[in-house]
């Protein structure tokens, strides 16, 4: 299938963003082609965004400045000065495939004068026929680019003396854990994982080797394993975190309960944790398709080079109540 109007894409690194309930959304041309039932391959050009708070599309991203050309873009890592050129989009290559419990997928993006990036993930889920299913996964990703327009702007998150000139950037991760079904009269579904990721400092790269990531940076809605509701390793910058996460249904999906602990190490922004409590209730019958979700997280730490992670250093407390209604 080949679209050219407007379509809401769902990539690794060019998503909806949409933990805010308006997602982010491109003028694109986008082609899906499967030369096998298991196969998927994908090719998008893009040329505008639309981000959660814009009234229209736009040639930036979220390192521009709010109004950039009139852009009222808000809630990024804003790094460039408002007479820089305009963004020109994004050209992306991706494969996909499942097969007896595992799931791969290699994406190649080049966001024009931004990065180049190389992305491949990959899991495997053992089906055990006892309500008890070990799950792992792996992610790597890798980043390049010598002409970029975050040359010479991009400090390393926040600490503006360590500027690079060359966007070089190397992470990975792994994940491990089981998804379970042991009381389904109750509880129903759920799955426990715990998560592992670093990014690779790079001594004269941008960030001081930070992803560079114009459409999810500053949402924080990346496909790193650790990344919490607030920010994660692509906002603080080269380092490494742990995440133990939990999901589950209880009363036959009545409600969804997910909570994690993420705790990171960074070169620039110094430790942090995250604590996170998300419950989403669906009501059903007359009112099957609404859902009522409530997010918490609770962060701390991040004090480094005089440059507090938090406002005044102190505990920050986010809490987002969601209303969805699909009809």
């Amino acid at each position: 299938t080949v679209t050219a109007f407007f379509r809401i894409i769902s990539t690794p690194w060019m998503n909806n963003s949409d933990a805010r309930i308006l997602p982010a959304t491109y003028q694109a041309l986008f082609a899906q082609y499967s030369p096998l039932p298991d196969v998927k391959l994908e090719a998008l050009r893009e040329f505008r965004w639309k981000s959660r708070t814009s009234p229209n599309y736009y040639k930036d991203n979220l390192y521009y400045a709010t109004g950039y050309s009139g852009d009222p873009v808000y809630g990024g890592v804003p790094k460039l000065p408002n007479s820089d050129p305009q963004a020109q989009g994004t050209l992306a290559f991706g494969a996909s495939t499942t097969a007896l419990g595992a799931k791969a997928q290699a994406w190649y993006y080049d966001f024009y004068h931004f990065a180049k990036m190389f992305y491949s993930s990959g899991s495997y889920t053992l089906r055990t026929a006892t309500g008890i299913d070990p799950l792992v996964g792996v992610q790597f990703v890798r980043e390049w680019e010598n002409n970029s327009l975050l040359n010479s702007s991009l400090g390393a998150q926040g600490v503006d003396n360590i500027i690079g000139n060359t966007v070089n950037s190397s992470a990975w991760g792994i994940q491990v854990g089981a998804n379970f079904d042991i009381a389904p009269s109750i509880f129903g579904k759920g799955q426990l994982t715990w998560s592992y990721n670093e990014i690779v400092p790079h001594i004269g790269a941008i960030g001081g080797g930070a992803i560079v990531s114009p459409y999810t940076i500053g949402y924080a809605t990346d496909p790193l394993y650790t990344t919490s509701m607030i920010r994660g390793l692509v906002e603080m910058g080269p380092g490494n975190g742990w995440k133990v996460k939990w999901i589950q249904n209880i009363l036959h999906k009545q409600f969804l309960l997910m909570t994690a602990f993420a705790r990171y190490h960074t070169y620039y922004n110094g430790n942090s944790n995250d604590a996170y409590m998300d419950l989403t209730y669906f009501p059903g019958g007359m009112l099957k398709g609404l859902s009522v979700r409530d997010r918490m997280e609770v962060a701390n730490g991040g004090l480094v080079h005089d440059a507090p992670l938090n406002p005044h250093n102190k505990t920050f407390v986010y809490n987002r109540v969601m209303l969805t209604y699909m009809f």
